[in-house]
């Protein structure tokens, strides 16, 4: 949740970074669900019991369907 210092900017920076760097050297694709969010009500919707709202959830599937997609190569 951003707050008043820079920090989420660069968390944000490094994160991104490094999951491109993995994906990069390992040559597979990576999903995530790490919110980075405004505030904590966005952070609530997005992380929902609902599945049809919930940013894990659809980061799960579609790392299913990465597996399943990959196996077919």
């Amino acid at each position: 949740i951003k707050g008043e210092t820079d920090h989420y900017d660069f968390i944000f920076d490094l994160f991104s970074k490094g999951m491109s760097d993995l994906m990069l050297q390992y040559k597979i694709p990576i999903t995530t669900s790490v919110l980075f969010v405004p505030n904590a009500l966005l952070a609530e919707e997005r992380s929902g019991s609902r599945n049809d709202n919930n940013a894990g959830y659809h980061a799960a599937k579609v790392a299913v369907e990465m597996v399943r997609r990959l196996r077919d190569l």
